[in-house]
């Protein structure tokens, strides 16, 4: 059951039908897969919470919703051996800040590249009534 984040949106229907069939017969495990199917699976497309929301195929990034937590575990594995020197911790932590810069910095661009293509779309509209 817990897997079901980890299958593509599109198919999380028929992992979970094929999980159903395999599940013990009890009441209380029923009226639970029924809660499931009806908020979170919806066969059709009618989920409160659709699939699309919170499965996805997994991958090697970080998965946190702890910044520092997922920031210590990023720096911990770039230490892999004990006792470094000075300057190689600070080589380091230079290569983490242009990482960190350039992600900022892509984002804020993709940002504005979409701002800039929806307002340019709008004007397209405009122009064509």
């Amino acid at each position: 059951m817990f897997g079901l984040k980890y299958v593509p949106p599109c198919t999380v229907g028929d992992a979970f039908v094929e999980l159903h069939s395999i599940a013990p017969n009890h009441n209380q495990l029923t009226r639970f897969l029924d809660y499931v199917l009806e908020n979170y699976v919806g066969l059709s497309e009618d989920a409160k919470f659709s699939p699309k929301l919170w499965a996805s195929v997994p991958t090697d990034e970080i998965r946190t919703t702890n910044g520092t937590e997922s920031f210590q575990r990023h720096l911990k594995r770039q230490f892999y051996k004990p006792h470094r020197s000075i300057h190689e911790y600070t080589e380091v932590l230079k290569q983490l800040q242009s990482e960190t810069y350039l992600s900022f910095n892509t984002a804020s661009y993709n940002r504005k590249t979409n701002r800039h293509d929806q307002d340019n779309r709008r004007v397209a509209i405009h122009q064509s009534d």
